[in-house]
Order: C-alpha cells, then sequence, then structure tokens
C-alpha cells in the first residue's frame, strides 16, 4: 500500500499437561464457583506457560486467549490503555480487587504471578466497576509450608538482562506461618534508539493459620520502572509507503537527554477467612496501593507535506494516585426446599484520590523521521499549565445466589448496587457530583454428562471512567457507561482434553458522543456491539505431545453515533484471530528435553474511529493496519542441577505494527528476540 497527498485529494483505514489446569478450583478468591461451572467464558494462563511461551509482560501472556489483544510492546509507556477483550477494552484485578493504575506501573511484572484467570464479558456483580471486554485476574503467588528456594537469570537480544528469584517456607514449624519473597530486576537495553529498561520488582507474602477456623493472607509488593518514553510512529512510513524510506522500527522521535519516564509503587493486600460455623465464614479484605509518575515526552500529531517532517508537542506531568478498597464477603449455604443455596453476601468501600500537574515545557521543533536531529527540547523546570485533584468515593452491597437445582444444574444469580461521589479541584475550582448504577448476573451450567456441560447467562457492568469530571451542555454530570453480554457455550472437560466454545453479544451504551445542537460538548447516546464466537482447546494426545490453541471471530460495529461514523466497525477490533501452540518432549534423554513452536495470527482492523488528521489528505479513519501472523520457537532442557528454556519470539522479524493511545501513533511489533533463561532450583 502507498499513499500520496495527490491521491488523496483525487478519492478524499514442568511441561504443560492439560491435567495441570484442575477445573474443580474456585475461579479468583471470591467467587465460590469451580472453573468449569461459571456460566461464563473464562480461561487460565498458568505459570508454567508465562515461562514455556517465553512471556516478558501480561500483554505476551494473553496472546494464548484468542479474542485478547494484549497491546503494545512493554517498552512503549503504557500497555494497558489498549488491552481488550472481545473487542472492548479489559480491566486488571489482583487478588480479586481492581488496581487503579498499578497495572501500568511495569507490565513486565511476572515475578510474582501464579497465574492470569481472564473472565471473558462484563462481570460487575462481584468485581464493581469493570471494563466491557472482561477481566484480567491476577493471582500472586502463595506461601508453602515447605521450603522451596528457585534463582532464575536471563539474557537475550539487544542487552536483555533480568535475574530472579522465589524463596518460600515456613516461619513456625507445622505450617501455621509461611512466608514467600520474590523479585525481579532487570537492567537491559532495547530496540527503540536511546531507551534502556530498569526494573524492580519485589514482593513478600505471608500465610498463618493460627486455629483451624482461620487463616489470614497478607501481600505487600513493590514496583519500579525507569525508562524513557516512545511517542510511536506515523502511519505514513510505517503501513502506508511515503515514497521515500520505511521509517525503522527502532525509531524514537522522543529527545534523548530530557524525555522521562518514571513510576513507581506500593501495593499492600490483607485478607483472612473465619469459619464461623459448619456452613458459613466470613471474609474482610483490604487493599491500599499507590502510583506516582514522573512525564517528560513529547507526542506527535500530523506529517506535514514532505511526508518525512512531523509536527510535535511537548509535555511534562507529575501524578501522584492512592487507591483504598475495603470488602467484606460472607459465604454461607441454606437449604430451602430441595434446592440448595450457596449465597455471597458482600460491602464494598472504595476511596481513590489523584493529584495531576501539567507543565508546558518550550515548544519543540518537528524532526524528521528519516533523518532526525535531536536537542530542541530544554530541560526542566518548566511553567505550570493546569492542576487538578480528584476524589472518587464508592459504597457498594452485592449478593450472589449459586442454587444447585440437580446434579445436572446449577444456576446463578447475583446483583449489586454501586453509588459514587465525586470531587474535582482545578486551582479554586471545586466540581462536586454523584452517580450511581445497578447491575446484574443470571446464568447457569447443565452438565450432560460424560465431562460435557453447558453454560450461558447475561451479565452487566458499568464503567465509570470514562465520564468522571465530564458534563453535558447543561452542566449535568454524566452516568457511568454501561454494558451487557448474553452467551452460550460448550464445555469439554477430560483427562487429557479441555475445550470451551461459545456465541456472544456484548453491548456498550451511554457511550459519548457529539452533541449536535452545541458543537464542543457530548451526549451520551452512542451505542456499540460486538458478536462472535470463541473457541479454545488444550489437548494432550500422547504423553510426548501437548497442544494449545483458539480462535475468535469478533463482528463490530459502531450502532449509534453522533461522530459520522455509525455503522462502521469498532477500531482495533480484527474479525479473526487464533493462536496454535505445541510441545513435543522426545523419548531423547529421557524426556528431559521439550521442543516448543507457537503462531498468532491477527487480522485487518481499522486504525481509528475518529477523524483526525495523521498526513495531507489523510484521516486516522481512513488507514487500516494489515493483518499479521507471527511464529515463535523454544526449548527446554532439564540438565538435573538446572533448567534451561530457550525462545525465539517474532522467528522470521515480521515486521507489523499495532495501534498506540492515539490514533495518530502507532508502535512497531517486537523484532525477533532471542532470549535464554537458566534456572536453579536451590
Amino acid at each position: 500500500m502507498s499513499w500520496s497527498p495527490t491521491a488523496a485529494a483525487d478519492t478524499a483505514p514442568p511441561d504443560i499437561v492439560v491435567t495441570a489446569l484442575k477445573l474443580n478450583e474456585a475461579f479468583g478468591d471470591r467467587s465460590g464457583l469451580s472453573l468449569d461451572r461459571v456460566p461464563q467464558s473464562v480461561q487460565v494462563v498458568t505459570r508454567e506457560d508465562v515461562i514455556t511461551q517465553g512471556a516478558r509482560s501480561i500483554g505476551d501472556a494473553l496472546l494464548q486467549v484468542p479474542s485478547a489483544n494484549g497491546g503494545v510492546t512493554r517498552i512503549a509507556p503504557f500497555q494497558s490503555f489498549v488491552v481488550s477483550l472481545r473487542g472492548f477494552p479489559a480491566d486488571q484485578m489482583r487478588n480479586g480487587v481492581r488496581q487503579r493504575g498499578y497495572e501500568d506501573v511495569d507490565p513486565s511484572a511476572l515475578s510474582n504471578v501464579e497465574r492470569i484467570e481472564v473472565l471473558k464479558g462484563p462481570s460487575s456483580v462481584l468485581f464493581g466497576e469493570s471494563a466491557v471486554g472482561g477481566i484480567v485476574s491476577i493471582i500472586t503467588k502463595r506461601p508453602q509450608p515447605q521450603w522451596a528456594a528457585e534463582l532464575s537469570l536471563t539474557g537475550g537480544s539487544y542487552g536483555e538482562r533480568r535475574g530472579t528469584f522465589d524463596l518460600t517456607g515456613p516461619v513456625v514449624a507445622g505450617g501455621a506461618l509461611s512466608f514467600r519473597a520474590t523479585g525481579e530486576i532487570e537492567r537491559s537495553d532495547t530496540f527503540f534508539d536511546f531507551v534502556d529498561l530498569d526494573r524492580t520488582d519485589l514482593a513478600f507474602s505471608l500465610a498463618a493459620t493460627p486455629i483451624e477456623s482461620v487463616s489470614g493472607h497478607l501481600v505487600v509488593e513493590w514496583q519500579d520502572r525507569d525508562t524513557v518514553g516512545n511517542p510511536g510512529l506515523p502511519a505514513v512510513g510505517t503501513v502506508l509507503s511515503n515514497g521515500i524510506a520505511p521509517i525503522p522500527r527502532r525509531r524514537n522521535l522522543n529527545e534523548p537527554g530530557v524525555a522521562l519516564l518514571k513510576l513507581q509503587a506500593p501495593l499492600v493486600q490483607a485478607w483472612a477467612d473465619i469459619a464461623l460455623a459448619p456452613a458459613w465464614s466470613i471474609t474482610p479484605r483490604l487493599s491500599y496501593n499507590r502510583v506516582e509518575s514522573d512525564i517528560i515526552r513529547t507526542g506527535i500529531l500530523s506529517l506535514q507535506p514532505d511526508l518525512r517532517t512531523i509536527q510535535r508537542f511537548a509535555f511534562a506531568s507529575r501524578e501522584v494516585s492512592d487507591s483504598l478498597v475495603a470488602q467484606i464477603d460472607v459465604h454461607g449455604s441454606v437449604r430451602i426446599g430441595g434446592t440448595s443455596h450457596r449465597l455471597l453476601i458482600g460491602a464494598e468501600w472504595a476511596r481513590d484520590t489523584q493529584s495531576f500537574r501539567q507543565d508546558r515545557p518550550a515548544s519543540v521543533t518537528p524532526i524528521d523521521v528519516i533523518a532526525p536531529v535531536y536537542g530542541t527540547l530544554a530541560p526542566p523546570p518548566y511553567p505550570t499549565l493546569f492542576s487538578v485533584r480528584t476524589r472518587l468515593r464508592e459504597q457498594a452491597g452485592y449478593i450472589q445466589d449459586v442454587a444447585t437445582i440437580n446434579d445436572a444444574l446449577e444456576l446463578v444469580f447475583g446483583l449489586r448496587y454501586s453509588s459514587y461521589d465525586t470531587l474535582l479541584r482545578s486551582f479554586d475550582d471545586r466540581d462536586p457530583s454523584g452517580f450511581h448504577a445497578l447491575t446484574w448476573q443470571a446464568g447457569g451450567t447443565f452438565r450432560l454428562g460424560g465431562g460435557v456441560s453447558l453454560f450461558g447467562g447475561y451479565n452487566t457492568g458499568f464503567d465509570v471512567d470514562a465520564v468522571v469530571g465530564s458534563r453535558s451542555a447543561d452542566g449535568k454530570q454524566f452516568d457511568p457507561q454501561r454494558s451487557g453480554q448474553a452467551e452460550l457455550g460448550l464445555r469439554v472437560t477430560a483427562s487429557t482434553f479441555t475445550a470451551s466454545a461459545s456465541l456472544f453479544d456484548i453491548r456498550r451504551t451511554n457511550v459519548l458522543t457529539e452533541d449536535p445542537l452545541n458543537p464542543g460538548f457530548a451526549l451520551q447516546a452512542g451505542t456499540q456491539r460486538v458478536r462472535g464466537v470463541e473457541a479454545e482447546a488444550r489437548w494432550q494426545p500422547s504423553p510426548a505431545w501437548s497442544l494449545q490453541g483458539g480462535y475468535a471471530h469478533l463482528r463490530s460495529r459502531i450502532l449509534r453515533s453522533n461522530d459520522g461514523n455509525m455503522g462502521e466497525e469498532i477500531a482495533d477490533v480484527p474479525r479473526n484471530r487464533a493462536n496454535l501452540r505445541v510441545q513435543f518432549t522426545p523419548a531423547l534423554l529421557r524426556g528431559r528435553l521439550t521442543l516448543r513452536s507457537r503462531v498468532n495470527h491477527v487480522g485487518s482492523r481499522l486504525l481509528s474511529n475518529i477523524g483526525a488528521p495523521v498526513a495531507p489528505g489523510l484521516l486516522a479513519s481512513d488507514v487500516r493496519l494489515s493483518s499479521y501472523t507471527i511464529f515463535g520457537f523454544g526449548m527446554g532442557l532439564d540438565l538435573g542441577f538446572a533448567r534451561v528454556d530457550a525462545d525465539l519470539s517474532n522467528a522470521f522479524d515480521r515486521r507489523y505494527f499495532v495501534r498506540g493511545g492515539a490514533p495518530q501513533n502507532l508502535y512497531p511489533g517486537e523484532p525477533r528476540l532471542f532470549s535464554v533463561r537458566v534456572t536453579k532450583a536451590l
């Protein structure tokens, strides 16, 4: 494909085995439902999956989820902004609690992750405010009562250097108190120009059982990322030809020596499970995290007519956010007539505060994307452009009833009421507001026998992030965005084979769109929809072979909009996504060697639904991103005294680009990367 201004004027977008997945275990720490009885599509990425697929970030780990968009490279400024499930944004939880901003401190922080549970579609009853596409629920590693220690060293392409440790054992004999300490330190170069990646992730956890009826957990984490941001690249010169030369993937249009991206965050979580009676228990839970970020960077706008000089802007910001969440869940069982009811009754209180200051540096000059010349951005200090403080408080109550009708049929009903009040302060101005949300869930599973079951239901959700601080033309606070998913699926569970497939329809309403009577203001009149089918499976046909794969077909559409894009597909939602991973353990070396291969395919998709200019005569909504297929290969070798894992990602060095956080910028997919991880059990 190519682009020219003239043409625009004429035409004006240990080895994986299936049995390692214990489907009778509960989903998350709160649901009370085993994985095979959740009336909604759910997929689990295990710790072993993370290692064997060479994942370097949460986004990489999600590549085995068919409908998931893992977002941009881990060395881009923020990964979570474009992480999605089934065509809509996804939220990240940690041990069942939402962490505002914490997911973007270090997307590479995997050293304390035990598994990742992916719940597809909205589910607000237990998790509260959650994104439309679903939930990426991270479960951290738990202390063990037996001594164990592990040390790993990783080296690879572009100066990748990482060290990881994991130590666990008893504090008190007999298992009454155990601890676990994990961590990872990385000091790497990267494939981006003048971007180094310095990361430090540390975690400490305790598990206590002082008496048989009480167990407690404490998790303390620290994440720190110190690097340089990258504003991305324009569409012309990457996915469209500029008639001059392709822009190198490594190109960074930020300003070296001045640019800064530094984030750090502590996290503390504590909860206890207290048995009150044979059929009743109570779980209080507390979670706190703080995120501090300091950023100096440039952004890109539209290319000039020569198609090699691009306009830039510059900004500096300082942000501090604090999030405190308190929950209390009461679990119990009652029998009414011939039906058993497992109840969960809970309440939640949350307080989020944020202070944000943006400074305006002196203007930064345009830059030549083919032969850049740097040094036009002065170092700080800069004059303050604006400063704002926000406060968001939530009070919520919820109830879930799991009704076992008979050995085959189980029904799930849930209801949640959430009330919010907000306060926005900008200099001397105060802007208080409030809103509420009522969400519900109804679904069930029906066991057909032989490990086969049907599942389905309707789940609702809401999202306040898109509307906090926003007002209509008459000054009224917008309501939360709403979402709902109808789903019907089939699940198969056998000793060497597990699979699920489902049909779904997700709709997002209350979407902000242009107010035609009041230019510059918005209305909540937009509606978007994604319909599709998603299937995933794991199969171990023999002790030597293991396969995992999936496919998602998504049909997206903007149903209502005043922005001139009604009827369009939703941006960055490919119609087809697929993945396949194969492992083979030959008899050679007595089964100590494992060979691995994988492939991921992403179909073409629209860059943006916004008509922002990206070049003379070219809008972002005119650009389509090409489909791509990437291959990876790896091996694992048990030497007895150590384990070696080697991985080659994007083996054929496919050049492809993904959407960034704004319609004007694209990020390159990672080039061919090779790494070797050596793990020693101590």
